[in-house]
């Protein structure tokens, strides 16, 4: 942890803005490498190997494991290559993501992914923008492989967190993204409000929320209907190394589909740059893994979360692509 996190922390249990008091047990140069953190309510968080641990302990257990177990056999390679998050190449998402926000990047502006998974794309951000803070936050317990692997992104700055207890000051950042977290929350919509109002005034707030059935592209009802029937919506129930190697088995006719999709006309080819047959079915395994793994997945029609940010004053909000939105 950077000293320069310090003073946008406050404690997630709390949640009252005030400053930590900073014990710090061994330092190298402005990074923290062990140390705790306690507020005025005497509520502690550790500083362990960099990485500040910021639950309010009020995280959901099954889903905390589950997404744990699935970063970790990221880390693995169980899944794609590191380049590349369902099947779409990092550096043409971010590219793409960039292009369809209101607000460009700016010097000094901070900027928080949060439920940053393995974190490839946080990492990438802070790189790609290196005039910018990154803030990188997950709740899984892989965070500190993540940290490890990133040493050395001088403007990443990354923590052990939750998006429905954030441990923020309100109004601090210039720019949001959540692509693909809240609706795994127990609550979505508490999730979203716990993230919107850490916003800054003219900030902008990115999310990619599952849209209602009635809604989805055909695909994504696909998707839908393998966690609803094929497994019943329960299969974070499975253990997890079963569920993987059944699901590389289920997965293996999904290859008799590839040539439609990787030359289908409708496919962004920019996004989907450089991807191969094993790439093709690797992503495949891994998206289906995301689908029935965790024990919350919500779904949500488009007004409904246009309403969710109206209320959160951020009303100029636009639907940039069907579940994506930003709105400040």
């Amino acid at each position: 942890m950077k000293t320069f996190l310090l003073k946008y922390l406050t404690c997630p249990i709390c949640q009252d803005d005030r400053d930590f008091n900073l014990e710090v047990n061994l330092e190298k140069g402005d990074e923290i490498i062990s140390g705790k953190l306690t507020c005025p309510q005497e509520h502690i968080f550790h500083i362990v190997d960099s990485v500040p641990v910021m639950l309010a302990g009020k995280e959901e257990a099954d889903s905390k494991k589950a997404f744990s177990e699935q970063w970790q056999f990221r880390y693995a390679g169980k899944f794609e290559k590191e380049n590349r998050v369902f099947w779409l190449e990092n550096s043409a998402s971010i590219k793409y993501l960039g292009d369809k926000v209101s607000n460009e990047f700016k010097k000094d502006d901070l900027v928080l992914d949060a439920g940053c998974g393995s974190g490839e794309k946080a990492r990438l951000i802070a790189q790609t923008y290196p005039q910018i803070h990154m803030i990188a936050m997950d709740f899984s317990n892989t965070i500190g492989q993540f940290a490890r692997k990133s040493e050395g992104v001088k403007n990443l700055h990354i923590l052990q967190g939750d998006v429905s207890n954030p441990p923020f000051k309100k109004h601090i950042f210039n720019t949001i993204i959540s692509i693909g977290v809240v609706h795994h929350t127990p609550d979505t919509y508490t999730a979203f409000r716990s993230l919107a109002r850490l916003v800054a005034k003219g900030g902008q707030f990115i999310t990619w929320i599952y849209p209602h059935y009635s809604e989805s592209p055909a695909f994504q009802k696909l998707y839908y209907i393998i966690r609803d029937i094929l497994f019943l919506g329960q299969g974070y129930k499975i253990p997890a190394k079963t569920r993987l190697y059944l699901l590389k088995v289920l997965c293996i006719p999904a290859l008799l589909f590839s040539p439609v999709y990787l030359f289908s006309k409708f496919i962004n080819k920019e996004l989907l740059k450089g991807m191969d047959l094993l790439d093709f079915y690797n992503g495949f395994v891994f998206m289906v893994y995301d689908d029935i793994s965790p024990k919350f997945q919500y779904r949500h029609k488009t007004e409904e979360v246009f309403g969710w940010y109206r209320e959160n004053d951020l009303g100029n909000v636009k639907e940039f692509d069907k579940g994506f939105f930003v709105g400040f």
